[in-house]
């Protein structure tokens, strides 16, 4: 049906930009033939989580119990009515857009993604930003380099 469904633990997710930017680079990756993965959800795992290894992102996933969820969904189709028919069939038990972003981890996050609190520490100062804003600049700049830097 050329749907691909990636769940990512939301306490993992800084902002939507940081999927948004994994989505693109994974869309691109496929389209210009530089996918790691054979399928699509799975290349949007690297990209979020700046990997090389498919069985890193499987075990980081795999590894993280969360309530909450972020589902990916791309497709050629309305993604809403895919979403709807994944509720409906018990995948998932609510949508809840309000919690997006209330359980973030920023310590767990850092850690996830290999980054070095004092270079946290240095960007918050430099550019006077909170820990969460500086963080979010990091992790997108991993995201968009991630198969440069591994």
């Amino acid at each position: 049906r050329s749907v691909w469904i990636q769940f990512i633990p939301s306490c993992l997710v800084i902002s939507i930009r940081s999927i948004i930017l994994a989505v693109q680079l994974a869309l691109r990756d496929f389209i210009r033939g530089d996918n790691i993965a054979r399928k699509l959800n799975l290349e949007i795992g690297l990209r979020y989580l700046a990997r090389t290894q498919v069985r890193e992102v499987l075990e980081i996933f795999r590894s993280i119990s969360d309530a909450y969820y972020w589902l990916v969904v791309v497709s050629k189709e309305n993604v809403e009515t895919i979403a709807k028919q994944i509720i409906e069939q018990g995948e998932i038990c609510e949508r809840n857009d309000d919690i997006c972003f209330s359980n973030v981890e920023l310590d767990l996050i850092a850690r996830v993604f290999e980054v070095d609190k004092c270079l946290t520490e240095k960007t918050c100062k430099s550019r006077n930003l909170s820990q969460r804003k500086a963080l979010e600049m990091i992790i997108l700049e991993k995201i968009a380099l991630g198969k440069i830097l591994r």
